[in-house]
């Protein structure tokens, strides 16, 4: 796959294109199991938020996290020498009919940040919803579609997580990056039998009092 970036301005590029450029990985093992059920796993695996809340604390080795969470889908190791690992689960919620892959599926997600001792800094965790649909053809689409005009209702330092959220809806996941910016991260997919035809990647890394302080989308193309 290629990817064309698109962004308010240049200045941002940077910033948000080395986000993007990790995301790879997420979107693709969310793809890959948009149709698969977590079978026998323990809370924690699950990352039920009651177990994750309860369990995960500050200060806490990144071993003893992933012992307790297993080994995330994705991990990063910054220049800063701190690290971050991106756990999740995917959970079939609706299904419209008995055999029927259209419905809702839940993204949980859980970012966990460590400092250069692989200490628990910080973690966030967030459960948003992709909603799923397939068609006769076997085509089928997951998420929702943002035009580039989306990018021009968008004002640094003044459009804050709440408006984000009226005008896009819940974020599909919220994160941070490898320098503990909090993220929201929005996606399309389009495929057919297992294959990714199109999608599109919008992210907004928020600032300390959750306003935009930078963001952009991609284009994911065969």
């Amino acid at each position: 796959m290629h990817f064309r970036w698109d962004s308010s301005d240049e200045i941002s590029q940077p910033i948000i294109m080395r986000f993007l450029a990790k995301q790879i990985g997420l979107w693709t093992g969310i793809l890959a199991g948009l149709w698969l059920q977590p079978g026998c796993m323990t809370a924690d695996k699950q990352l039920d938020q009651v177990a994750v809340m309860d369990k995960l604390q500050k200060g806490q080795t990144q071993q003893e996290v992933r012992g307790r969470f297993g080994m995330p889908k994705q991990s990063q190791t910054g220049s800063n020498g701190k690290s971050l690992d991106i756990f999740r689960v995917n959970l079939p919620k609706i299904t419209a009919q008995p055999g029927s892959k259209s419905g809702t599926v839940e993204v949980r997600s859980l970012h966990v940040l460590y400092n250069p001792q692989a200490q628990v800094e910080d973690f966030i965790y967030y459960s948003g919803e992709a909603a799923v649909s397939s068609r006769l053809n076997q085509k089928w689409e997951a998420g929702r579609w943002f035009g580039p005009d989306a990018l021009n209702k968008i004002q640094r330092g003044v459009t804050s997580r709440e408006n984000l959220i009226q005008m896009f809806g819940r974020a599909t996941v919220e994160g941070l990056d490898i320098n503990g910016n909090k993220v929201m991260s929005w996606f399309f997919l389009e495929g057919q039998q297992g294959g990714v035809i199109r999608g599109r990647e919008m992210a907004v890394l928020l600032d300390a009092k959750s306003l935009a302080r930078d963001f952009g989308f991609r284009d994911i193309q065969p």
